[in-house]
């Protein structure tokens, strides 16, 4: 299917990559672009720091996912850590994790939990953050 998409005019395998893993559940697919290549120099593949993204460091770099995540897994285990390193999702776990004062109807001792956010996208479907 990878050999497909990319034979279209402008789709290399970072697309093709991207289009198997959202569009038809190819789950192990890990669509490698800078961002991918900064995570695995820091996170999982230190031995490539300083290097290109380079066709050769692309496999190794699913290659990685792959052994640690199984082959099954690795590109939503991707997500999942990328997710993880955007700004706005740290601001956003800090603050959902940051201790609350309490309010005049709890005890001293209780902190203020909010309730789940609606989901943007789950117009009324019953979705939870």
């Amino acid at each position: 299917a990878r050999v497909a998409l990319c034979e279209l005019s402008g789709v290399g395998r970072k697309v093709a990559d991207c289009v198997l893993l959202f569009a038809y559940a190819h789950d192990g697919c890990v669509p490698v672009d800078t961002h991918c290549l900064q995570l695995a120099q820091t996170r999982i593949l230190p031995s490539i720091r300083g290097l290109s993204l380079t066709p050769a460091v692309y496999i190794r770099i699913v290659a990685r996912f792959h052994e640690l995540f199984g082959a099954s897994h690795a590109g939503w285990a991707f997500m999942v850590l990328f997710v993880g390193e955007l700004s706005d999702f740290k601001r956003h776990v800090a603050a959902r994790l940051a201790p609350a004062g309490p309010t005049d109807a709890q005890g001293a001792g209780e902190a203020a939990t909010p309730p789940p956010a609606q989901h943007p996208d789950s117009a009324g479907h019953g979705r939870r953050e």
